[in-house]
């Protein structure tokens, strides 16, 4: 565990923003819109984009979240749902796109949420994958206040007892948009505990697990990619009804069947 947590944090940290531009949104139907996480940059991004990019011929971008020196996605949850909502609409007013899917990991997938909750994204999503996202609040969000607290608001609203978490898991979920929670067992950050919404009744809600994958790692494991692939072409396996061997999808975890491997990045 220990090697796994120094791995990540290394991940995290030693990458940059700035990324080349190669997308042309003029021959999109529905991009996809990665997010990266807390302490991150968009580097971190790079294996998965070009998966999707080989895998599934869909435009793939990722934005800079700003934070502390504009960088490491530290600030506030809402305001970089906002920068979020406001990018996407000058995308899709400039080049006539209606719809896009968001691939988030961590923290992404919080902005995420607030932005299909709270902003445009109901609209706009029709497929929204998370990958370790903290939906019921981490503790690890919560050790870390009494080191970095003071200059990283989204600390604060990351905890599972926190009015933040709180507000959006009471909030409904629109019903086009589909949300898909990938957790691995492994993560230290985010659970399946803690990755597993807590969602109204009838939200379209799908929980999907692995093992051995740490959190980081849920960006660039071949088996979370072909989970993610799966999910943004509806191609999951049906969930059983047998309510002897499985709880609802919004209680645990669903073990699936893998497609067959994916190309390497």
């Amino acid at each position: 565990m220990a090697r796994a947590i120094t791995r990540d944090l290394i991940t995290s940290m030693r990458l940059g923003n700035p990324v080349e531009r190669v997308t042309d949104f003029s021959a999109c139907e529905r991009p996809v819109l990665l997010l990266y996480g807390f302490g991150s940059t968009r580097r971190t991004l790079r294996i998965l984009e070009l998966r999707l990019r080989r895998r599934l011929k869909r435009c793939v971008f990722s934005l800079n979240l700003g934070g502390y020196k504009d960088t490491l996605n530290t600030a506030s949850i809402a305001a970089s749902a906002g920068l979020v909502d406001a990018k996407i609409e000058r995308i899709c007013e400039r080049y006539g796109l209606s719809e896009i899917d968001i691939v988030a990991h961590s923290k992404g997938g919080l902005i995420a949420r607030y932005y299909v909750q709270n902003l445009n994204g109901a609209k706009r999503v029709r497929h929204l994958v998370t990958l370790g996202t903290p939906h019921r609040g981490t503790w690890v969000a919560a050790m870390a206040l009494p080191a970095i607290g003071w200059w990283a608001r989204s600390l604060w609203q990351m905890t599972p007892v926190s009015p933040f978490i709180r507000e959006l898991s009471k909030q409904p979920w629109p019903e086009a948009v589909k949300l898909i929670s990938i957790a691995s067992e492994a993560d230290w950050v985010a659970p399946p505990a803690s990755a597993q919404p807590a969602m109204p009744d009838g939200a379209r809600v799908r929980n999907l697990s692995v093992d051995k994958v740490s959190h980081n790692a849920l960006l660039y494991s071949k088996e979370v990619y072909q989970l993610v692939e799966a999910s943004l072409l509806d191609t999951l396996p049906p969930e059983t009804t047998d309510a002897s061997t499985l709880e609802t999808a919004t209680d645990k975890p669903v073990a699936v069947p893998l497609p067959e491997a994916g190309e390497a990045a």
